[in-house]
């Protein structure tokens, strides 16, 4: 979730149960939250010293960039 000049990050993830939307062991969890600063289409998301950045593409979309700025290629 992003309000104003901060963001709040929830994610689950793991080893996918079978038939289900869960995870088997009930996956992992990880909570962030930081500030945004975003210049144009470019948005920083700053936590203690660490940064990800991320082009805007629309309303709804977001796409992860490298350190040079340039979409990450998984």
């Amino acid at each position: 979730m992003i309000r104003d000049d901060r963001y709040h990050l929830h994610c689950n993830y793991g080893i996918g149960k079978p038939n289900t939307n869960g995870f088997i062991n009930n996956g992992l969890k990880i909570e962030l939250s930081g500030e945004v600063k975003k210049e144009d289409n470019y948005i920083r998301f700053q936590n203690g010293d660490k940064t990800l950045g991320a082009a805007e593409l629309n309303n709804n979309l977001i796409h992860l960039l490298d350190t040079g700025n340039h979409f990450f290629n998984w």
